[in-house]
């Protein structure tokens, strides 16, 4: 398992990724060479540009493909727009306790932050899913889309592989309408050949995941089913 480490260095706040390992998925031991992955100088910021002050690298999702396993994180790219450095960032690991970080792949740029990020194939494409918040997005990308109630929600993107180049449709959004509660920090599961939706969701009740929502992917991305 893939998890987020947090370090206070001095006063910049410094997520990192570690992995811990287990036989019965409830006794789990860290494995003493973490942390396992950073964010790397050459690719990625160490000092945020962005809103919020503090190195990106966190929300670690694992794909294995066989020969090897990516990891996808939740970084800030160091060239481009200040407002939509956010980025993936990517590593990968043929032992799960050496990861040779990446450059990040490419992908439409509209936010500060790609939280949570995943990837999956269905049917032949690749859809990179992530969340941001509506106070994240570039300007000029909600620019383009005027009158639209942007919230704080989960997106897709298309691709022809695992490492992208992936590309937005429309605003991107996974729900073409807002829940009548929070819902954010979804995931994909696919039960019986189909795929649904557990989100994360917030309202007066509290915090919990939610009930499946089904799923249809096609070429311009995710969409309620």
């Amino acid at each position: 398992m893939a998890y987020t480490g947090h370090k206070k260095d001095e006063a910049l706040f410094v997520q990192r990724v570690g992995m811990a390992f287990s036989r019965d998925l409830q006794h789990w031991e860290k494995l003493p060479e973490n942390p396992t992955s950073v964010a790397a100088a050459r690719y990625y910021e160490i000092v945020s540009s962005g809103q919020r002050t503090l190195t990106h690298w966190r929300d670690p999702f694992l794909l294995d493909t066989g020969a090897e396993v990516i990891q996808y994180v939740c970084a800030r790219r160091t060239e481009g727009d200040e407002s939509k450095r956010g980025s993936v960032g990517l590593a990968r690991s043929t032992d799960m306790r050496n990861w040779e970080v990446l450059a990040p792949p490419e992908h439409d740029r509209i936010t500060e932050e790609m939280e949570v990020p995943q990837v999956y194939e269905i049917a032949g494409r690749w859809y990179l899913v992530f969340c941001t918040h509506a106070h994240w997005l570039d300007p000029t990308f909600v620019g383009r889309f005027p009158g639209h109630p942007f919230r704080s929600t989960d997106y897709s993107m298309v691709g022809n592989s695992s490492l992208g180049p992936f590309r937005l449709h429309g605003t991107g959004e996974i729900m073409p309408q807002a829940p009548p509660c929070h819902f954010y920090a979804s995931q994909l599961v696919c039960l019986g050949e189909k795929w649904f939706l557990l989100g994360t969701v917030r309202d007066d009740e509290g915090t919990r995941i939610s009930d499946p929502l089904p799923i249809a992917a096609d070429e311009t991305g995710l969409h309620l089913g």
